[in-house]
């Protein structure tokens, strides 16, 4: 399992574009970077409140049947 830090970048008219990021938000150097750019549909925020500047999310990777 690993769990990869992002913070809001920028709204797009269809997503909202998070950069991959240290524990401290620096972002991450090109040869650490896990995921790199993250694009998330608006969609998925449906009835929450979207991202802002300053916004952060933690995405968990997990291999399946691993």
């Amino acid at each position: 399992m690993k769990t990869v830090r992002f913070a809001f970048e920028k709204e797009t008219p269809g997503t909202f574009r998070f950069t991959e990021v240290d524990a401290q938000g620096v972002n991450v150097q090109k040869d650490d970077i896990v995921i790199g750019t993250l694009y998330v549909r608006k969609t998925a925020f449906a009835g929450h409140a979207a991202p802002t500047f300053g916004s952060r999310m933690l995405v968990t990777l997990t291999v399946e049947g691993a």
